[in-house]
Protein backbone atom coordinates (compact mmCIF):
# COMPACT_ATOMS: atom_id res chain seq x y z
CA UNK A 1 0.00 0.00 0.00
CA UNK A 2 0.98 3.53 -0.53
CA UNK A 3 0.00 7.08 -0.09
CA UNK A 4 -2.93 8.25 -2.29
CA UNK A 5 -3.53 4.65 -3.58
CA UNK A 6 -7.05 4.16 -4.21
CA UNK A 7 -8.71 1.23 -2.20
CA UNK A 8 -12.05 -0.67 -2.30
CA UNK A 9 -14.18 -1.40 1.14
CA UNK A 10 -12.62 -3.80 3.43
CA UNK A 11 -9.47 -4.34 1.05
CA UNK A 12 -6.75 -4.57 3.75
CA UNK A 13 -4.49 -1.97 4.06
CA UNK A 14 -2.13 -3.87 6.51
CA UNK A 15 -1.80 -6.28 9.44
CA UNK A 16 -0.29 -5.57 13.00
CA UNK A 17 2.40 -8.58 14.11
CA UNK A 18 -0.01 -11.20 15.28
CA UNK A 19 2.03 -14.26 17.16
CA UNK A 20 1.32 -12.33 20.55
CA UNK A 21 -2.30 -12.30 19.99
CA UNK A 22 -2.25 -15.74 18.44
CA UNK A 23 -0.40 -16.82 21.36
CA UNK A 24 -3.00 -15.18 23.76
CA UNK A 25 -5.71 -16.78 22.22
CA UNK A 26 -4.91 -20.34 21.92
CA UNK A 27 -4.20 -19.69 25.84
CA UNK A 28 -7.15 -18.62 26.30
CA UNK A 29 -8.86 -21.57 24.54
CA UNK A 30 -6.91 -24.05 26.65
CA UNK A 31 -8.22 -22.20 29.94
CA UNK A 32 -11.90 -22.48 28.55
CA UNK A 33 -11.46 -26.31 28.02
CA UNK A 34 -9.52 -26.90 31.13
CA UNK A 35 -12.22 -24.82 33.02
CA UNK A 36 -15.25 -26.97 30.80
CA UNK A 37 -13.78 -30.50 31.90
CA UNK A 38 -13.16 -28.91 35.65
CA UNK A 39 -16.93 -27.55 35.54
CA UNK A 40 -18.38 -31.24 34.21
CA UNK A 41 -16.21 -32.81 37.02
CA UNK A 42 -17.38 -30.60 39.79
CA UNK A 43 -21.07 -30.72 38.12
CA UNK A 44 -21.07 -34.41 39.05
CA UNK A 45 -19.76 -34.33 41.93
CA UNK A 46 -21.75 -32.33 43.44
CA UNK A 47 -24.96 -34.12 41.63
CA UNK A 48 -23.85 -37.08 43.70
CA UNK A 49 -23.26 -35.31 46.99
CA UNK A 50 -27.32 -34.04 46.17
CA UNK A 51 -28.53 -37.41 45.42
CA UNK A 52 -27.14 -39.15 48.24
CA UNK A 53 -28.19 -36.33 50.81
CA UNK A 54 -27.74 -35.32 54.56
CA UNK A 55 -28.23 -39.60 55.19
CA UNK A 56 -24.58 -40.17 53.81
CA UNK A 57 -23.00 -37.04 54.32
CA UNK A 58 -22.65 -33.92 56.72
CA UNK A 59 -25.05 -30.53 55.23
CA UNK A 60 -21.54 -29.18 55.26
CA UNK A 61 -20.06 -31.21 52.74
CA UNK A 62 -23.15 -31.19 50.26
CA UNK A 63 -23.11 -27.16 50.03
CA UNK A 64 -19.10 -26.87 49.64
CA UNK A 65 -19.75 -29.10 46.65
CA UNK A 66 -22.37 -27.00 45.22
CA UNK A 67 -20.10 -23.73 46.03
CA UNK A 68 -17.32 -25.32 44.45
CA UNK A 69 -19.23 -25.71 41.72
CA UNK A 70 -20.60 -22.41 41.19
CA UNK A 71 -17.08 -20.87 41.50
CA UNK A 72 -15.93 -23.34 38.65
CA UNK A 73 -18.64 -22.21 36.89
CA UNK A 74 -17.84 -18.89 37.20
CA UNK A 75 -14.20 -19.30 36.53
CA UNK A 76 -15.39 -20.86 32.87
CA UNK A 77 -17.51 -17.40 32.67
CA UNK A 78 -14.50 -15.32 33.08
CA UNK A 79 -12.73 -17.48 30.54
CA UNK A 80 -14.78 -17.45 27.88
CA UNK A 81 -15.13 -13.74 28.53
CA UNK A 82 -10.91 -13.75 28.19
CA UNK A 83 -11.21 -16.02 25.10
CA UNK A 84 -13.57 -13.94 23.05
CA UNK A 85 -11.56 -10.59 24.25
CA UNK A 86 -8.73 -12.29 22.78
CA UNK A 87 -10.32 -13.07 19.59
CA UNK A 88 -11.40 -9.54 18.85
CA UNK A 89 -7.63 -8.33 19.42
CA UNK A 90 -6.51 -11.17 16.61
CA UNK A 91 -9.24 -9.93 14.68
CA UNK A 92 -8.44 -6.28 15.23
CA UNK A 93 -4.57 -6.99 13.66
CA UNK A 94 -6.24 -7.00 10.14
CA UNK A 95 -6.82 -3.42 9.31
CA UNK A 96 -9.24 -3.42 6.53
CA UNK A 97 -10.89 0.18 4.22
CA UNK A 98 -13.94 1.00 5.93
CA UNK A 99 -15.20 2.13 2.57
CA UNK A 100 -13.87 3.26 -0.83
CA UNK A 101 -11.29 5.57 -0.80
CA UNK A 102 -7.63 7.32 -1.22
CA UNK A 103 -5.44 6.61 1.48
CA UNK A 104 -3.63 9.70 2.65
CA UNK A 105 -1.46 10.74 5.93
CA UNK A 106 0.22 7.37 5.40
CA UNK A 107 2.46 7.03 8.67
CA UNK A 108 3.54 3.37 8.88
CA UNK A 109 5.39 0.67 6.35
CA UNK A 110 6.56 -2.83 7.00
CA UNK A 111 8.54 -3.44 10.26
CA UNK A 112 7.48 -0.17 11.73
CA UNK A 113 6.16 0.19 15.26
CA UNK A 114 2.93 2.12 16.51
CA UNK A 115 1.44 3.03 19.38
CA UNK A 116 -1.94 2.25 20.40
CA UNK A 117 -4.34 4.98 19.31
CA UNK A 118 -1.46 6.89 16.77
CA UNK A 119 -3.13 7.37 13.44
CA UNK A 120 -1.57 5.16 11.12
CA UNK A 121 -2.97 6.13 7.82
CA UNK A 122 -5.94 8.39 7.08
CA UNK A 123 -8.54 7.24 4.38
CA UNK A 124 -10.68 9.86 2.13
CA UNK A 125 -13.96 8.35 1.12
CA UNK A 126 -14.97 8.29 -2.58
CA UNK A 127 -16.77 10.81 -3.44
CA UNK A 128 -17.10 12.95 -0.34
CA UNK A 129 -14.88 15.75 -1.27
CA UNK A 130 -15.56 19.01 -2.72
CA UNK A 131 -14.04 22.34 -3.57
CA UNK A 132 -15.24 25.28 -2.62
CA UNK A 133 -13.73 28.47 -4.20
CA UNK A 134 -14.18 32.11 -3.70
CA UNK A 135 -15.60 34.18 -6.77
CA UNK A 136 -15.79 37.96 -7.21
CA UNK A 137 -20.06 39.27 -7.61
CA UNK A 138 -18.99 40.73 -10.79
CA UNK A 139 -18.11 37.64 -12.24
CA UNK A 140 -21.10 35.69 -10.95
CA UNK A 141 -23.38 36.63 -13.54
CA UNK A 142 -24.41 33.69 -15.67
CA UNK A 143 -23.56 30.89 -12.60
CA UNK A 144 -25.87 28.19 -11.81
CA UNK A 145 -25.65 25.28 -9.57
CA UNK A 146 -24.93 22.25 -11.53
CA UNK A 147 -22.55 24.16 -14.41
CA UNK A 148 -19.74 23.12 -15.16
CA UNK A 149 -16.59 24.48 -14.17
CA UNK A 150 -12.46 24.58 -14.97
CA UNK A 151 -10.37 25.00 -12.24
CA UNK A 152 -6.84 26.29 -11.80
CA UNK A 153 -4.64 26.82 -9.12
CA UNK A 154 -3.35 30.43 -7.19
CA UNK A 155 -0.94 28.57 -5.23
CA UNK A 156 2.74 28.63 -6.41
CA UNK A 157 3.52 26.19 -9.11
CA UNK A 158 4.45 22.67 -8.11
CA UNK A 159 1.58 22.59 -5.64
Amino acid sequence: MHDNQLVKKDQVLFTIDQPRYQKALAEAEADVAYYQVLAQEKRQEAGRRNRLGVQAMSREEIDQANNVLQTVLHQLAKAQATRDLAKLDLERTVIRAPADGWVTNLNVYAGEFITRGSTAVALVKKNSFYVQAYMEETKLEGVRPGYRAKSRRLAATGY
